[in-house]
């Protein structure tokens, strides 16, 4: 089975509330735009592409495809039509939720300073 990072891969990118990988696929949202502005997703960015040092942070976890910190929730793995798509990858809804959930897993190590 392909993993997830071969599918959403990097450099990752930022229009403000969502986060999109090197092909242009959206592969994550911001959760709560209202207390996590955009510098939040581009620093997100930053941890992702491995561009700037991070000191990690334990407090994040995931749960179902949402990623917390802190107990609130910050992003939301995206992707679903891409990963399901007749035109596009048509994965069944097994592989794709495993390729989601590992992406989300993968997110949460980048950001913990584990990856």
């Amino acid at each position: 089975m392909t993993k997830a990072t071969e599918i959403f891969k990097g450099p990752y990118s930022t229009d403000g509330i969502y986060i999109y990988d090197c092909n242009n696929q959206m592969c994550l949202m911001a959760g709560d735009c209202e207390n996590y502005p955009e510098q939040m997703l581009g620093r997100i960015c930053e941890i992702l592409n491995n561009t700037k040092p991070t000191k990690g942070n334990p407090a994040v976890s995931v749960e179902d495809g949402h990623i917390y910190l802190n107990g609130d929730l910050i992003l939301v793995v995206r992707g679903w039509g891409y990963l399901t798509g007749a035109g596009c990858l048509n994965l069944s809804n097994e592989e794709a939720l495993k390729i989601q959930d590992e992406f989300a897993q993968h997110v949460v190590n980048c950001l913990r300073g584990e990856a």
